[in-house]
């Protein structure tokens, strides 16, 4: 009697064990298992837990997103492949979502913008075509977000084109929207993973690089660099996807609740980007002390043709025609709006 009690009592307590053990989703029915490059404890990662928290509240728990911040999955191209078997979605920078996409990268060709009312009306437009592209390849858009204007980081003053070739540039390892707009330039950029960036920076392997202003300091490069380019190379977007797959399989209603949810967050994470670019600004000025450099008005022209130049060579590699007169013409819509050329 008394082994078998102890037997009993010793099944038991492995049962609550295996049961507790595995209560990341104890409750929920319906699971996203999701990754992200983006670390613990910044405002990605903060809006999204809240997002997956409050899609558990209105989905009365039968929803769950549980994440793997800060690379824990790899890089994004790793996010695709492990799409397959062992998670359900990402969230992903244009780079990622053009690996899926490639049209996708429309939306970042570079000198393009000069505001965030531009920025916003494209991707208005645009959201809902791009909405179908992926869901043609078996992915779901929850929301879009971004990363925000991306500025050119260097160690030498950069006021011309013929600085920029004469520079260290680092590229994205595996991102050939971003070679090709510097070799637009006449530049081999040098292809590193972002990891590896700021010892490329210490080392001098490379000079030169692009980046958010809170990307900049998130990654603490801006402790190897000296100056920032006032003229924006381009603006980055990104997205939160899942498995269509996986979607589907929710019920309308659920369906109905993720997608409004998400939505909701992944504006408010748009915001927040905005006030920690703005916030990272001065800390670079004032902190770091990153001096801007402004282009001559000649200079600004020439990397503008640039831009230009990259639109057209893009054509037919990455979008269509048809697809690029859509986004200048919203952006053209926006300029006539207000009276600017």
């Amino acid at each position: 009697m008394k082994a078998r009690s102890l037997l009993s009592i010793f099944l038991s307590v492995t049962l609550i064990i295996a049961f507790t053990g595995s209560s990341a989703f104890a409750g929920a029915k319906y699971r996203f298992r999701m990754a992200t490059l983006t670390p613990k404890g910044s405002t990605w990662m903060n809006t999204m837990e809240a997002m997956g928290a409050a899609i558990s509240k209105k989905s009365n728990g039968q929803v769950e997103f549980k994440w793997y911040p800060g690379g824990a999955m790899g890089d994004e191209k790793d996010y695709i492949k492990r799409m397959r078997t062992q998670i359900d979605g990402a969230g992903f920078s244009g780079m990622g979502l053009g690996e899926i996409v490639p049209a996708s990268r429309l939306i970042e060709c570079p000198f393009t913008y000069e505001t965030y009312e531009e920025t916003d009306h494209v991707r208005e437009v645009m959201a809902p075509i791009y909405d179908k592209m992926f869901e043609e390849k078996g992915y779901k858009i929850l929301g879009w977000a971004e990363q925000g204007f991306i500025y050119l980081f260097s160690n030498k003053e950069i006021r011309s084109v013929a600085d920029v070739k004469a520079s260290k540039c680092w590229a994205w390892q595996g991102d050939a929207f971003a070679a090709g707009i510097f070799e637009a330039f006449g530049v081999t950029p040098v292809p590193i993973p972002v990891p590896d960036v700021l010892t490329a920076l210490q080392t001098g392997i490379v000079d030169t690089c692009y980046n958010s202003q809170y990307g900049l300091v998130a990654l603490q490069w801006f402790t190897k660099l000296k100056y920032m380019s006032a003229f924006p190379l381009t603006y980055a977007t990104g997205a939160l996807i899942v498995k269509k797959n996986k979607f589907d399989k929710l019920p309308p209603e659920l369906q109905t609740v993720v997608l409004e949810v998400s939505k909701e967050y992944t504006s408010l994470l748009i915001e927040k980007t905005r006030e920690d670019n703005e916030t990272a600004a001065k800390t670079l000025q004032a902190d770091a002390g990153i001096k801007t450099i402004d282009l001559p008005a000649e200079e600004k022209a020439q990397f503008k043709e640039i831009g230009k130049k990259v639109q057209e060579d893009f054509v037919d590699t990455f979008y269509t025609r048809e697809l690029l007169d859509k986004v200048i013409g919203a952006i053209q819509e926006v300029r006539d709006a207000k009276g600017t050329k």
